[in-house]
């Protein structure tokens, strides 16, 4: 693999995440969804696909070596497995939320290198907001026009905010989450629950149940970028990827490093 500018590679993606995400609302300003049920019941819409192009376009021109793993273009993961380095792109998050006129669906891309997040850019598109982080360098937040803030992970509040799933609360997690003692719960849908670990307005987000690696790779990235820890439960160790089945392990996401024992007790 050829080497790469990370941080010039970054500012490209997050102009693409931008430009999935105008694809998306230009879908959903015509009013023909298209939607349609993929074989695991799950919807798709012409927006998943239209940004779906934009993004595959894009990282192939942008990085031509390196493999794509989309949830849109599974046939581009063929051989993936022997890459060090992959793309994990989720190019409409929270398909359901879109459908339902919802603000929390999301455009992920992250870069994974030896089965770890090392950059990502989640766009917000309802809300015009970006989240992008690179590991060593930073994580950032912008809305609209403003100027980008710089991410920078804060304590947890008492008693924490707690982030789950509006959709797919499984019991594992309710488990976990009535071991935890008095929080406050904030539901939501999307990889934006992650972003707001990373913005400090969530506390902790623990997802137990059911997911893919492309629905958080991104995230992770921007997570672990301003600070905070996304682990695994099984051993508390960082969140793996580009793994055989592409199916996300366990994890449990937080800014606050003092959470992690309370985590630990509970689990």
């Amino acid at each position: 693999m050829q080497d790469y500018d990370w941080p010039k590679v970054l500012e490209e993606v997050v102009t693409l995440a931008r430009a999935a995400g105008a694809a998306i609302k230009a879908v959903a300003t015509s009013g023909d969804l298209q939607t349609q049920a993929k074989a695991d019941t799950s919807p798709v819409t012409a927006a998943d696909l239209a940004a779906n192009e934009v993004i595959i376009k894009g990282l192939q021109q942008l990085t031509p070596d390196i493999p794509i793993v989309s949830e849109e273009s599974p046939k581009l993961a063929e051989g993936r497995e022997k890459s060090r380095v992959i793309w994990l792109v989720d190019p409409l998050d929270g398909t359901a939320a879109f459908v339902d006129n919802g603000d929390d669906y999301t455009v992920n891309i992250g870069l994974i290198v030896d089965t770890q997040p090392l950059l990502g850019a989640v766009y917000v598109p309802a809300q015009d907001m970006t989240y992008w982080g690179l590991i060593g360098e930073g994580a950032w937040r912008q809305k609209g026009s403003e100027s980008p803030i710089a991410l920078q992970t804060k304590p947890s509040r008492k008693p924490p905010v707690v982030a789950s799933s509006r959709r797919h609360l499984d019991p594992d997690t309710s488990a976990l989450l009535k071991g935890l003692g008095e929080y406050i719960e904030f539901r939501s849908s999307s990889s934006i629950k992650l972003c707001y670990v990373a913005d400090g307005q969530v506390d902790l987000y623990p997802r137990l149940g059911n997911n893919m690696e492309w629905d958080t790779a991104a995230a992770d990235a921007v997570i672990r970028a301003a600070g905070g820890q996304v682990l695994c439960p099984d051993d508390w160790q960082p969140l793996r990827y580009n793994k055989p089945d592409l199916y996300s392990l366990p994890f449990v996401a937080f800014a606050d490093p003092a959470l992690l024992k309370q985590l630990k007790n509970v689990s």
